[in-house]
C-alpha cells in the first residue's frame, strides 16, 4: 500500500474522528512523514484531545511551515484560542518565520480572546518584516481591531488597503455596526456600492445589524427587501434575527412575531426565537416569552438559555410563583445554566473568568474592585 493511500485512509479516520483507529494504523506504518504526524495531530485536535495532540506535535521528527499551521489553524477554529498563541510564542521561539496563513489564524485568534496586545504586535511584525497583506489578512487586522474595542484602528487598516475587495468592505461594515456606528456603516456600504462590489448575505447581516443597534425599523426593512429583491440573496437565520432583533428594540413586539410569522424558514432557528424572547425580556411581555419559549424548548428541550429568560421575565413583573416553576423544571430535566465566560487581556497576558469562578489567584483583589465599581454606579 503506498504512502498516499495510507494518508487517504488516515485522514479519513482523522476527519471522521475515529482516532482509536488512526493510531492503530499510525503505529502500523514502517513510513512516515510530516503529513503522517500532522493528519495525527489536527484529528486529536478536532476530538478535543488537546494535550495528546500538543504530545503528538513534540514528538514530531520534523516541523515545517504546514505542520505549525496545521496546529495553529485547526486550534483557532476549534475554539483553543489561548492554545493557538501560546504554540505561535513557541514557533517564535524556534525561529520559525511565519506565513500569511499563520498570522490570519494567529490575528483571528487575538480578536476571539481580545488579545489587543498580541494582535498589535503581530501588526507591527508585518510592518517590520514588509509582509504583503492580501484581503484575507487586512481583514483579519481589521476584525480583531473592532472586537478589541479600536474601532479607529480598524478603520486604520481599512484606509490603507490599496484594493479593497468585498472581504474587507463586509469586515470594516460589521465592526462600525458592533461598535453601535450604524449611520457610519450604512455610509460604508453606500460607498461599496459605489465602487462596484456586489454585497453577499455576510455584508447584509453587518447593515443589517447596524439598523438594528441604531432601531431604524424603516431602514432595516428597506435593505432586507434590496437583499432579497435586488441581489437575490436568500436570507439565513442571521438576517431573520436581526430583523426580529431589530423590531424587538423598538419595542415592536406584535411587528416581530408577524414577521416571524411570514418567514420562510423552518423553526429550527434557535437564534430567532432567541431574539424574540430577549425582546419579551426588555419590555415584560409573559404571554409572547411563553409562545417564543415554547418554540425554542421544541427544538432543544435542555435549551438553559431560554429557561433562563423566561424566568427573567417572570421575575420582571414580579410572578414569582411561576419563577419557582421554571426552576423546578430546570431542576427536574438537570438543566443547569452554562456559566458565562470573559476574558481580559493583561500586560500581555490573557484571563478568562466564568461566572462565579474564585479559582483566579487575584479573585479577593478582582471581586473587592467589582464591590467598589458597583457601589460608584448605585451613587451616580
Amino acid at each position: 500500500m503506498t504512502l498516499d493511500l495510507l494518508h487517504s485512509i488516515l485522514g479519513l479516520y482523522s476527519r471522521c474522528g475515529k482516532m482509536d483507529l488512526a493510531g492503530l494504523l499510525f503505529n502500523k506504518m514502517d513510513v512516515k512523514n510530516e503529513i503522517s504526524w500532522t493528519l495525527m495531530m489536527v484529528g486529536y485536535v478536532n476530538i478535543g484531545e488537546i494535550k495528546v495532540a500538543l504530545e503528538t506535535f513534540s514528538r514530531m521528527p520534523h516541523k515545517d511551515l504546514a505542520a505549525w499551521n496545521a496546529l495553529i489553524s485547526t486550534l483557532a477554529q476549534c475554539n483553543y484560542f489561548s492554545e493557538a498563541l501560546d504554540i505561535f510564542e513557541r514557533m517564535q521561539r524556534m525561529k520559525v518565520s511565519p506565513n500569511c496563513f499563520t498570522l490570519v489564524s494567529i490575528v483571528s485568534a487575538c480578536a476571539r480572546v481580545g488579545a489587543l496586545e498580541r494582535g498589535k504586535w503581530v501588526h507591527a511584525y508585518i510592518g517590520r518584516n514588509k509582509i504583503e497583506m492580501d484581503a484575507y489578512l487586512s481583514s483579519s487586522l481589521i476584525d480583531m481591531y473592532s472586537k478589541c474595542g479600536c474601532i479607529n484602528l480598524s478603520l486604520e487598516v481599512f484606509s490603507r488597503v490599496p484594493t479593497k475587495d468585498l472581504l474587507c468592505w463586509s469586515t470594516m461594515i460589521g465592526g462600525l455596526a458592533m461598535h453601535g456606528h450604524s449611520k457610519h456603516a450604512i455610509e460604508f456600504f453606500r460607498r461599496m456600492e459605489d465602487h462596484g462590489a456586489q454585497p453577499d448575505a455576510v455584508t447584509f447581516v453587518g447593515v443589517l445589524s447596524a439598523c438594528s443597534h441604531a432601531g431604524l425599523v424603516e431602514e432595516g426593512q428597506y435593505y432586507f427587501d434590496m437583499m432579497t429583491k435586488k441581489y437575490g440573496i436568500t436570507p439565513t437565520t442571521d438576517h431573520y434575527s436581526c430583523m426580529v432583533d431589530l423590531f424587538g428594540r423598538r419595542g415592536l413586539l406584535k411587528e416581530a412575531k408577524e414577521f416571524i410569522d411570514k418567514m420562510n424558514i423552518s423553526s429550527s432557528g434557535e437564534a430567532i426565537w432567541g431574539a424574540l424572547l430577549g425582546a419579551c425580556k426588555l419590555h415584560g411581555d409573559v404571554e409572547l416569552a411563553e409562545y417564543a419559549t415554547s418554540h425554542l424548548v421544541e427544538v432543544d428541550p435542555n435549551n438553559s438559555g431560554a429557561h433562563v429568560l423566561l424566568s427573567n421575565v417572570y421575575a420582571s413583573v414580579y410572578k414569582w410563583d411561576d419563577v419557582g416553576k421554571v426552576r423546578n423544571i430546570m431542576k427536574k430535566k438537570g438543566i443547569e445554566k452554562v456559566p458565562g465566560c470573559s476574558s481580559v487581556e493583561v500586560h500581555g497576558e490573557i484571563h478568562e473568568f466564568f461566572a462565579g469562578d474564585a479559582s483566579h489567584p487575584l479573585s479577593r483583589e478582582i471581586y473587592m474592585t467589582l464591590n467598589g465599581l458597583e457601589k460608584l454606579m448605585e451613587a451616580t
